[in-house]
């Protein structure tokens, strides 16, 4: 596949893109519950079959930046901000769970008439694909889960920090520019795609106190537990993208999900980090088109 040499540039903004109303469910103290609206922030570009593309926990729809409209030429692209991250709102009564973050995916689907659509999970991103497919599989084609995983040891103490139990939550407001900096080095094999501008787009949603709780919010309650149980009863074939220099990634966690994904398409991006849709983006996309037949390709 040959690249545009002048791709569209993304802008990671609140002005750029749409908004969708979404309606989730709380509990009142009698377990009686309540509908409850909010607004997700998403972009789309393109026509053809619906391909959905969902970030991690604490990131946005930025990270998909490089790949974002090179993906137009032949799907329609959707990439939304997770509710709580983004420009997506940051409701206090709003649980984070799989399971609400789903609700809030199907929603997103109904609001802009998708019936059906392609999946790419990355990273732990993954958990709310499954669970999709799990749930609604009438909405799901195709599914890529890209470096799926939860939280490890092997990660930074910023981001395990923010899953301890008792002071998770003081540690998320901690999250600096110096804080997004250390991540990303930890992410990317080529310490090149680390520039100043980077940095900033990534903090820029991740600045306000809302956002940081947010995302303790969401790690506090990624129980992946249930997701990866059900991964074993989904027969539908999945694709796994692996990269060969992933700290986060390493033997453990893809014999898991080598064991755990009845039916793997398995395939290895070599000389990438975590990132791989970032930093080997002619890779990713490539592999993207072959597991994914567009009719633009026919």
């Amino acid at each position: 596949m040959e690249l545009s040499l002048q791709p569209k540039k993304f802008i990671n903004s609140e002005h750029i893109g749409n908004f969708a109303t979404v309606s989730y469910t709380v509990l009142d103290r009698d377990e009686k519950p309540h509908k409850r609206t909010a607004k997700v922030h998403y972009m789309e570009e393109g026509v053809g079959e619906p391909l959905i593309l969902v970030h991690s926990l604490g990131q946005s729809m930025y990270t998909w930046r490089n790949v974002f409209y090179e993906l137009s030429k032949y799907y329609r692209v959707i990439a939304f901000d997770l509710m709580g991250h983004g420009y997506s709102d940051k409701p206090d009564d709003f649980d984070y769970t799989i399971d609400a973050q789903t609700e809030i995916i199907k929603g997103l689907c109904d609001a802009i008439d998708v019936r059906s659509a392609h999946f790419i999970g990355f990273s732990m991103g993954y958990a709310f694909v499954a669970n999709m497919l799990a749930k609604y599989p009438q909405y799901v084609g195709r599914v890529i889960i890209e470096a799926p995983g939860s939280i490890v040891p092997e990660m930074p103490f910023a981001v395990r920090a923010i899953d301890n139990s008792f002071f998770g939550r003081l540690f998320s407001m901690f999250i600096s520019v110096k804080t997004v900096r250390k991540v990303l080095e930890d992410c990317f094999f080529d310490l090149t795609f680390i520039k100043d501008e980077v940095v900033s787009e990534y903090f820029k949603t991740l600045a306000s106190p809302q956002a940081k709780e947010a995302v303790w919010y969401s790690v506090r309650n990624f129980d992946d537990d249930e997701i990866n149980s059900k991964l074993r009863q989904i027969q539908q074939e999945m694709m796994i993208l692996w990269s060969s220099e992933d700290k986060w990634r390493g033997k453990e966690t893809r014999d898991f999900f080598r064991a755990a994904v009845p039916n793997p398409v398995i395939k290895e991006i070599r000389n990438a980090g975590h990132l791989m849709h970032e930093e080997k983006m002619d890779k990713f996309l490539n592999a993207v088109m072959e597991y994914i037949p567009s009719d633009v390709l026919k």
